[in-house]
């Protein structure tokens, strides 16, 4: 995978879970499919015991093109993606083999997978009838990389988040641009003090990274412009909806969920010749 421009998308398509060949671990309940389609919660996780290289299913509403798509806590190393339609009839695999990696800045293993890698130039269309819905299955080499046990002290796979992410709803950031962003690791703890005067730090929550996109103006076609001020006008207006930043330096494991945190208050986004100007934004990571 070549490393080329930053991408943050803010429109990831709504998916619908619809099934999963699993042996179920006894503690399911605990684990159910759903948490699969939960992007802003990774550490809530869909699970089926080891061996069985399980799949999920879920569907794409009709009329959209699929891009790319994010796992994010994953504890196997390896899974396929096929599109397929409802009887099973029309299936295509649109990619083998493809690496879950750890992330040396959260531990969470993961991977931001773009079609365009496997020569879908123009996203996968979904059209309801040729194909309908995505399967993601545990490639057959796959092995699991971080043991998660159920209650009965049974080895299973733990299925994290998945985002579906549409063609062409990316903002691209020119290559030279990460040299200029900031990432910042967060390990939360409090810290036990005693009268004697030590100290026990305690870990209270997950880590998690910052990124802080700096103010600085570049080039883009004059075609693409007023869709990347758009992108970039929804991106600082909004404090709702999840962004998924990715910083494709050639791992695919650093992608992140993220919201908005603020924004620098200037006059937004404005147009400067073949030139767009980006004001400060700060990205947190949502588990």
């Amino acid at each position: 995978m070549a490393a080329t421009a930053p991408l943050i998308s803010l429109e990831a398509i709504d998916i619908t879970m619809l099934d999963a060949f699993t042996n179920t671990p006894t503690d399911a309940v605990n684990h159910p499919l759903t948490n699969v389609a939960d992007r802003v919660h990774p550490l809530r996780t869909f699970r089926t015991i080891a061996g069985g290289f399980g799949h999920i299913s879920f569907e794409i509403p009709s009329g959209t093109v699929l891009g790319a798509i994010f796992v994010d806590n994953m504890n196997f190393s390896k899974y396929d993606i096929t599109a397929r339609d409802s009887a099973g009839a029309s299936t295509e695999t649109l990619a083998g083999g493809v690496g879950i990696i750890k992330d040396d800045r959260t531990g969470r293993h993961k991977s931001y997978f773009d079609l365009t890698e496997n020569g879908f130039t123009a996203g996968v269309t979904f059209n309801g009838t040729t194909y309908d819905h995505i399967r993601l299955t545990q490639s057959s080499s796959s092995v699991i990389v971080k043991p998660v046990f159920d209650s009965a002290g049974i080895t299973v796979s733990d299925w994290g988040a998945v985002t579906a992410i549409e063609f062409g709803k990316q903002l691209e950031f020119p290559g030279e641009y990460i040299n200029d962003m900031q990432f910042d690791f967060f390990s939360p703890e409090a810290v036990n003090k005693f009268l004697g005067g030590s100290e026990e730090p305690i870990e209270v929550g997950e880590n998690y990274v910052e990124i802080t996109i700096p103010t600085r103006d570049f080039l883009v076609p004059d075609s693409n412009i007023s869709g990347q001020e758009t992108t970039l006008l929804d991106i600082i207006r909004n404090r709702t909806s999840p962004i998924v930043f990715f910083e494709n330096n050639g791992k695919r494991e650093k992608a992140y969920t993220t919201r908005l945190v603020s924004a620098k208050p200037v006059k937004g986004v404005y147009k400067v010749y073949d030139k767009v100007v980006t004001i400060g934004i700060k990205l947190r990571e949502q588990i």
